[in-house]
């Protein structure tokens, strides 16, 4: 399978045999870029995270690998072969021109020899073909052969599936045990496979692809004469050579306090000296001993624990030349320059809490800036490299708001006063026409003071006949700042339904989000008030956001499964008339914003006003801020505490009690009048708070509601 030819994504999943489709061993695929080499990397479609071909948690049925490949983001789907199933897939490299269609002879006739179901690669360039053998055991799997090459794989691998057959589209798989074996010894040589019977899917010595290392050194040829086997039997035969078995063929923890990690290390250390620190090798040994575990193959960030016990001892490199006894160095070397590795099975605290993820409060406290403050797209309301929801009443608002946030990005100026990290942006409305959208662009360009829509903002919609309708594509591929998508339920209506096809919904989202290194914002709705009292909708200004987010339409899963979460609604407190004949007599152009984030918590409320042309007519939104949100009481209560006050001095003074207080020091917060010291516990007055307006139903200067954009 090392083809590597522009993508083709058609696929003809009527001509795939049935027997397949039945089996739960399914997977999504994409082409991505692993260290400048193009690489088909397998995709859970449960959830969209990178899948490893030796879980079967991470695979699915057909129907659902399907539905995930169709929905977008994704070039196409994979069958896995287990070892426990019957199936064992032949790969012919290199063996047909994809303009022509014209097939090698050498590979006409393996497809002749085999008579099975037979289809051709994703490429073009090769055909693949699936029979029925027994097991094959301690074989070869790929060989140069006639120009091109052969593959046979019966576990730990998966096949990219086309269904484009070669041949008759009705051809069954067939039961090819003889055939095969005729196959292998004519393309790999006079050795024959063994044949095994199947055991459970846990007791096979299995090869993976699942991996994706980020650090790998420079890797060094091992002496071409000497095979696996041969290797392995100078490791058994050297000094250590029993702590090497015991390692290796026993997978005995004794020396190491149960220590796995640790064992786990020493194995990698002595595979290092061996193979002469060849990365590859090294994996694929380690992956034959007694040590091997689904953990091998388990993601920690960008990379898998296999990937970083490999890279850790190859890192320490080759210090000298001194045979160590915990090295396994020998006098039996293999090729010229072969050079003992450092032993590493001895950790420091720091490799341990390394290790198993642990930080100190530290390390966390730099982690939480790394991934909230210094990367967000709009600080504090979207972080960076996130996935997120904005969830309000239909006809509220949240397009054009959105549009503003849109613009402010992809122009790299503040959106409602808060900086933003200048960048691409796309937006993807499917719900607003194109004349619409096109006089709300025209209006926020007013508001906003710009010569033009700035280029960096890319326009999708529904309504345009000529739009793709693969935006998850469309993100990968330009890999935006930030993208938009609205709305979620128009995008995919399934994900109200069930919490399966909201975890689906996220799942696509999140792979595309990681490789891109964009944030995805997803616009939703709330359900409809109950006409109930009792049941009655929350307001945003609630005491728990949490409570307000669960009042969004659809299953839980679609609000829970996001890094963060905005909900705008109208606030409780009514907006002040400017005047009788002013534009701002609808109290409901008002909004207050508000969420939480997983790893800043819960934001603070932000009231969010309409600026209006000199005909009244609505032009774009700005951040309220300033003491003319309050009533006359509480401004004379905020001017009569100190600079520096505590919550029991305000408490007093509101004399309302505590609740009543906390919300009024909140409003302040959000309205740029307070701050809270967090390492004093102190709240602090950013301004004096003016007191000459005695009179609450004069009018309010419409500088102190509406500051310039």
């Amino acid at each position: 399978m090392s083809e590597m030819c522009p993508i083709e994504r058609r696929l003809f999943p009527n001509n795939i045999p049935n027997e397949l489709k039945e089996l739960s061993h399914w997977v999504t695929w994409r082409l991505e870029t692993k260290k400048t080499k193009l690489t088909k990397v397998p995709f859970n479609p449960n959830n969209g995270q990178f899948a490893s071909v030796t879980k079967p948690s991470c695979w699915s049925t057909f129907e659902l690998a399907l539905e995930v490949f169709e929905n977008g983001g994704f070039d196409g789907i994979g069958f896995v072969f287990t070892g426990v199933d019957p199936y064992i897939g032949i790969d012919l490299d290199k063996c047909r021109d994809p303009e022509t269609g014209h097939v090698e002879q050498w590979a006409a006739d393996i497809v002749t020899d085999l008579d099975t179901y037979t289809e051709i690669s994703q490429s073009g360039a090769g055909l693949h073909l699936i029979v029925k053998s027994e097991l094959l055991q301690d074989t070869k799997h790929k060989t140069s052969y006639c120009g091109g090459a052969v593959e046979i794989y019966d576990r730990g691998r998966y096949f990219v599936m086309t269904g484009n057959c070669f041949g008759p589209v009705s051809k069954d798989i067939a039961d090819r045990s003889v055939e095969l074996q005729s196959v292998y010894t004519k393309t790999f040589g006079a050795g024959e496979p063994t044949h095994k019977r199947r055991e459970p899917a846990q007791a096979q010595k299995v090869l993976s692809i699942a991996k994706w290392p980020t650090f790998e050194p420079a890797r060094r040829t091992f002496h071409p004469s000497v095979d696996d086997e041969e290797l392995l039997a100078l490791a058994r035969s050297a000094e250590n050579g029993q702590k090497f078995t015991a390692l290796f063929d026993e997978g005995v923890l004794s020396g190491y306090d149960g220590d796995h990690s640790g064992a786990d290390l020493a194995l990698c250390s002595i595979l290092a000296h061996w193979t002469q620190g060849d990365y590859d090798r090294i994996d694929r040994l380690f992956r034959l001993s007694k040590l091997m575990r689904p953990k091998w193959d388990r993601r920690r960030g960008q990379q898998t624990y296999g990937a970083l016990t490999i890279s850790k001892v190859l890192r320490r490199g080759t210090r000298d030349n001194k045979r160590e006894e915990d090295e396994g160095t020998t006098s039996g070397k293999v090729g010229d320059n072969s050079e003992p590795m450092e032993t590493m099975t001895t950790l420091t605290i720091e490799d341990k809490r390394s290790k198993f993820g642990l930080r100190s409060a530290k390390e966390l406290s730099d982690r939480v800036s790394q991934l909230g403050k210094d990367k967000s797209v709009i600080d504090p309301i979207i972080p960076g490299r996130s996935l997120g929801m904005i969830v309000g009443d239909s006809g509220l608002g949240k397009s054009p708001l959105l549009y503003q946030a849109a613009m402010c990005v992809a122009a790299g100026i503040p959106f409602l006063d808060f900086p933003v990290t200048q960048g691409p942006v796309i937006y993807f409305d499917f719900e607003n026409g194109l004349g619409q959208v096109n006089m709300i662009l025209e209006k926020m360009r007013q508001h906003l003071n710009l010569p033009k829509v700035p280029d960096e903002l890319h326009l999708w919609n529904r309504n345009d006949p000529e739009s793709d309708r693969d935006i998850l594509a469309a993100i990968r591929d330009l890999q935006p700042t930030l993208a938009i998508i609205d709305s979620l339920s128009a995008y995919c209506p399934d994900a109200e339904e069930r919490n399966s096809k909201a975890n689906s919904l996220v799942g696509r989202f999140r792979p595309i989000m990681a490789s891109a290194g964009c944030t995805i914002l997803g616009v939703h709705h709330l359900r409809k008030p109950s006409a109930d009292p009792k049941t009655a909708r929350l307001g945003l200004e609630c005491d728990n956001v949490h409570e307000w987010l669960k009042q969004a339409r659809g299953a839980a899963a679609l609000i829970n499964s996001w890094d963060f979460r905005i909900g705008i609604d109208r606030p409780k407190v009514e907006l002040p008339r400017l005047d009788d004949s002013g534009a701002n007599r609808r109290r409901e152009i008002a909004l207050v914003m508000g969420g939480f984030e997983r790893v800043n918590g819960t934001m603070p409320f932000l009231h969010i006003g309409r600026v209006f042309d000199d005909d009244g007519e609505p032009l774009g939104y700005t951040r309220i801020t300033g003491e003319a949100f309050l009533s006359v009481e509480q401004r004379a209560v905020l001017s009569a505490l100190p600079s520096q006050f505590r919550f029991t001095h305000a408490k007093t003074k509101y004399a309302k009690g505590s609740e009543a207080t906390q919300g009024l020091l909140q409003k302040c917060i959000s309205l740029g009048l307070v701050r809270k010291n967090m390492v004093a516990g102190l709240y602090e007055k950013t301004q004096e708070i003016a007191t000459h307006n005695s009179q609450n139903d004069g009018p309010i200067p419409k500088q102190l509601l509406f500051p310039a954009a």
